[in-house]
Order: C-alpha cells, then sequence, then structure tokens
C-alpha cells in the first residue's frame, strides 16, 4: 500500500473515533505501528463556529512551530500552514507536496532527510 493509501486507511478508520481521548489514542497507536509510512501526525479540531482550528495532538513533530502551529485561522488562508480551510470546505483530503519549500528542512524520525510530501 502507498503512504497516500495508508493515509486514506489512517482517515477512515480515525473518522470512527467518537472522541477527542479515542482520536488521540488512535493516532499514537498508529504511529507507534506505522511511524515508516505515517512518520508524524498533526491532529487539529475545528472551533464550532468552523473559523479556527486548534492542534490538540501532534505525533512525530514538535507543537508550536512554524510548521505545527498551535491554533490556525481558517479565514486568513494567507496566513495558513497547512490549507485545512480549503480540506473543511471540500471534505476531501488533500496531497501537499514540497514541504522543504514552505518550511524549510522537515525532518522527523525514523528518516534522517527532510519530508517532502503529507495527506490533509
Amino acid at each position: 500500500m502507498t503512504s497516500q493509501g495508508k493515509s486514506a486507511d489512517f482517515s477512515t478508520q480515525i473518522a470512527k473515533a467518537q472522541t477527542e481521548t479515542e482520536i488521540v489514542d488512535f493516532a499514537e497507536k498508529t504511529h507507534g505501528a506505522s511511524n515508516l509510512d505515517l512518520p508524524f501526525f498533526l491532529i487539529y479540531q475545528l472551533d464550532e463556529s468552523g473559523k479556527s482550528a486548534r492542534l490538540i495532538k501532534s505525533v512525530g513533530l514538535p507543537s508550536g512551530t512554524t510548521s505545527t502551529p498551535d491554533s490556525i485561522d481558517l479565514e486568513n488562508e494567507s496566513q495558513q500552514t497547512w490549507p485545512l480551510a480549503e480540506v473543511a470546505r471540500a471534505k476531501k483530503m488533500k496531497f501537499v507536496s514540497d514541504l522543504e519549500r514552505l518550511w524549510g528542512p522537515l525532518i522527523c524520525e525514523p528518516y534522517p532527510e527532510a519530508l517532502r510530501e503529507a495527506v490533509i
């Protein structure tokens, strides 16, 4: 299965979670078993208005950096690090490439080289 396929499978499985705790637990377990295919997870929760998203869990990357902000204003797409507003509107996953151009080298164990792509 490709990394995109594993990401899609992860999304399908995590969508079954009913609580924030279940989502975080699932991400942590999955990361431990699949970190070669899915080396990091950033889990954001939309607020009730759908205007902002709050980082509830970062697995594999430190939180609070330019690539892992604690919150994202979904109404100001020019200042977003990840295209979360687009994904929230479309309700579909999005493939993001050229991560190094966005943030410089994004290093995540177990890989010594910078990550190139992600799925949101």
